[in-house]
């Protein structure tokens, strides 16, 4: 894993890049426009990152999105 965990629409602005043992990736960016407070740029390439399914031999969900002008709702608070 290279960036940071919290990185979300909901908690902070960053970028996250996670590659399983068995080949599936996740890249996800967001940036918190310094013109439009309320809004972001929300990118996610590769699948979902599910811990309960990461390096098993399960199916786990294509989410690939670009968001341009995604609301955010910071809530400051850190999921740990």
């Amino acid at each position: 894993m290279f960036g940071n965990p919290y990185a979300s629409d909901q908690y902070e602005a960053g970028q996250l890049f996670q590659v399983a043992s068995n080949g599936i990736f996740e890249y996800y960016l967001v940036y918190r426009y310094p013109f439009l407070k309320s809004r972001c740029l929300r990118i996610r390439l590769g699948w979902k990152f599910n811990q309960d399914l990461v390096d098993t031999d399960k199916k786990v969900m294509l989410a690939t999105s670009i968001g341009l002008f995604k609301n955010i709702h910071w809530t400051g608070l850190n999921p740990s």
